[in-house]
């Protein structure tokens, strides 16, 4: 395969035929399904959460178990707050720092539990009706309701006379909520999409903050909302345009990712099979630095093409026609001249 095919690929910009991407898939070690090159018509999707590797349609890295570093004692501390009774885990971090991932090994815990798990990417909304709340609202509640398994039933508590907002929260109060005894996990990703919709986002995350209120109450009325629980997850790079008091974005537990450690930065190394010295290592970090995203595809790069430390390196220098450049980008060189 081409170095101009493999780009191709990877930027996910120019179509490929079917056949090259059975060959890249192959180089890794994957196998591939037709949900990898095409779009599901739906306006989220949900993700299969136990055999989640390589890169989605959005962009993110869903990293195999293979690959993925733990981050302690994050990850503990967020298992702890999603089972409490309408808990509500808001995770932010730059772009490709790991979220996505993140959210779904958390998702693969609750799931053990026999929790019902819906993982929603706003990424993949279909907007295409502008900023039209009632629309937003109506079609998210089919959509959950899809996911759910259940009977569409939307029109039945759609009355214009109450207003949207009103008529959602009716919805998973009598409706969706009353289908099961067990937790309901809402995981919605990409929620910065939102943003840019001012009256979509002012009336869905105040809905959401309010369905977090109803269930700290503690009284019998709550009890019902005590099983909707939520995981957030945002950029860090895109201002929150709303007022937070009337939003989800200041309660709950909140963490906010960093790069890699010097030690989670060595143990991704080694996952990949490489017996690399501390000086190699450390010249990895200078070069990249501990972002996720860039360690991975450099990484997978260097397994894929065989590349000894030596050959590596000379990808890092200006002038370079790699492959592995494109992955890390100016984002490496910016670093090195900072």
């Amino acid at each position: 395969m081409s170095q101009n095919t493999v780009l191709k690929i990877q930027q996910r910009k120019i179509a490929v035929d079917r056949s090259s991407l059975a060959i890249y898939f192959n180089a890794f070690g994957l196998t591939l399904q037709p949900d990898d090159y095409m779009r599901t018509p739906a306006l989220y999707t949900n993700y299969d959460l136990i055999s989640s590797s390589g890169v989605d349609q959005t962009g993110s890295i869903l990293f195999s178990p293979k690959f993925y570093i733990k981050r302690h004692p994050i990850e503990e501390r967020c298992d702890n707050e999603i089972t409490k009774p309408g808990g509500l885990v808001l995770i932010k971090a730059p772009k490709r720092m790991g979220k996505t991932s993140l959210t779904i090994q958390i998702l693969n815990r609750v799931r053990q539990r026999g929790w019902k798990i819906l993982f929603l990417s706003m990424r993949l909304a279909d907007i295409s009706f502008g900023d039209d709340v009632n629309k937003f609202l109506s079609r998210f509640c089919a959509i959950v309701t899809h996911n759910l398994g259940l009977p569409n039933k939307v029109s039945s508590y759609w009355d214009d006379m109450f207003g949207s907002n009103y008529n959602c929260t009716c919805y998973f109060e009598q409706y969706l909520l009353k289908q099961t005894d067990q937790p309901i996990i809402l995981a919605l990703d990409d929620v910065e999409v939102l943003f840019q919709y001012p009256a979509i986002a002012q009336n869905f995350f105040g809905i959401l903050r309010a369905w977090y209120e109803k269930a700290q109450y503690d009284d019998e009325a709550s009890k019902i909302w005590q099983n909707l629980r939520f995981i957030i997850v945002y950029s860090s790079d895109a201002a929150v345009p709303i007022n937070i008091h009337q939003s989800p974005f200041n309660v709950g537990f909140s963490i906010e990712l960093t790069e890699f450690t010097p030690e989670q930065t060595l143990m991704m190394i080694q996952q990949y099979g490489l017996n690399w010295s501390s000086e190699q290592v450390r010249y990895l970090a200078n070069f990249i630095g501990g972002h996720p995203f860039l360690l991975h595809k450099a990484l997978s790069q260097i397994q894929y093409q065989q590349l000894t430390f030596e050959q590596f390196i000379e990808t890092t220098q200006p002038g370079s026609t790699s492959v592995v450049i494109p992955f890390t980008g100016a984002s490496c060189f910016n670093r090195n001249k900072a």
